[in-house]
């Protein structure tokens, strides 16, 4: 009651003060009018990076859509030049054009030392075994009693402490196959790549068409080019 009587004594004075009150939609036709009206606040909610508006505006006056983000171009050119050789004779032909991100990706030993480890466990056999105590041959029988000789005390002769008997904890036939992501398997070929082209040890040839069938032949030229490992090792 007090309150009531309080607002209603000094309504004339803040009446005189600040003049009537007038309600939104009555200040935003005078704004409009006088063309006074601001545009509309533009909000962002937090942890997104759109924008939205609480009231009703324009379209021109808001930035939609969000500016795109900004990416680091690199100076240098997307591609290297290389040398075109011939199959046959190992001759140059002329200077082509490979992809930068192939033939000079950055030098990765630990993602190579994966893809090596991958390819040679997919080559293991895994074929190797070793027979246990109940496998090898022998009786199962107690060899001496359990007291009175002062000696220790054994069971069977197929234990793994004497001669002739099973092996412990020995190898089984199973699979040493492991698995690598495929992503991660080609950067590793890009890798190694990188560094033959890195070492001059790269040759990229026109075609592998051979004028003989004959092996041979391929033989001789694989030596001659020096494109084997055994043309520098093997004695004539």
């Amino acid at each position: 009651m007090q309150q009531a009587r309080l607002v209603q004594r000094f309504a004339p004075v803040f009446r005189r003060a600040f003049g009537s009150p007038q309600t939104a939609l009555q200040q935003r036709a005078i704004a409009t009018a006088t063309g006074s009206e601001q545009p509309p606040s533009v909000l962002r909610p937090i942890g997104s990076g759109r924008r939205v508006t609480p009231s009703a505006g324009e379209a021109g006056t808001l930035s939609w859509p969000p500016p795109q983000a900004v990416h680091a171009v690199s100076p240098l050119p997307e591609t290297i030049q290389a040398w075109l050789m011939d199959f046959e004779t190992n001759d140059p032909l002329e200077i082509i054009d490979v992809q930068r991100s192939v033939f000079a990706s950055p030098i990765r030993t630990d993602i190579m030392h994966r893809a090596v480890t991958y390819e040679r466990n997919m080559r293991r056999q895994g074929t190797h075994s070793a027979r246990n105590r109940s496998q090898v041959r022998g009786s199962t029988r107690k060899m001496q009693p359990q007291k009175g000789l002062g000696m220790a005390r054994h069971g069977s002769r197929r234990a793994p402490q004497f001669v002739g008997g099973g092996k412990a904890h020995g190898p089984v036939p199973r699979s040493h196959e492991t698995e690598i992501q495929r992503k991660v398997w080609l950067m590793a070929l890009r890798s190694a790549l990188s560094v033959k082209y890195s070492q001059d040890q790269l040759v990229i040839v026109d075609n592998m068409n051979l004028k003989s069938p004959k092996t041979s032949d391929f033989a001789r030229m694989l030596k001659e080019n020096g494109w084997t490992p055994l043309s520098a090792s093997k004695k004539p």
